[in-house]
């Protein structure tokens, strides 16, 4: 009896300690996406860093500096609802952005546009950490 006992109690520890059982996802939240992230995207071919800070009035809202390579002050404004990311069409120094991502695996998959009123231009882009 104290072998079967002993024997269901290591299985039931085994169990617990399996590397392929996940821990529970926590909802993401700005804190998630906040620090610097290097990017490659599709349009310009070039790999660059942006900067995301959270707004600390809305800890909904964030701030993403450099946002397609436009320069470190150029902030766009996006909205977080856990893993989906938006930056709803928005002019800054009169360029228009637009775009959406989602985070997943601790990368930001990205479509974006870009409008500065000559050319369009509509990218994808991944950030990494």
């Amino acid at each position: 009896m104290k072998k079967i006992l002993f024997a269901s109690l290591f299985a039931i520890l085994l169990s617990a300690c399996d590397p392929t059982t996940s821990a529970p996802d926590h909802k993401l939240s700005a804190t998630d996406y906040v620090g610097t992230w290097y990017v490659q995207e599709d349009c310009s071919k070039n790999t660059y860093s942006v900067t995301i800070t959270v707004n600390t009035d809305d800890s909904t809202v964030v701030y993403i500096s450099n946002f397609g390579q436009l320069g470190n002050d150029f902030q766009a404004e996006a909205l977080i609802d856990e893993e989906l990311i938006s930056i709803l069409k928005q002019s800054v120094d009169g360029t228009e952005v637009q775009g959406n991502g989602t985070f997943s695996d601790n990368k930001i998959t990205w479509s974006f546009s870009i409008n500065d009123g000559t050319d369009l231009t509509e990218c994808t882009a991944t950030y990494s950490r």
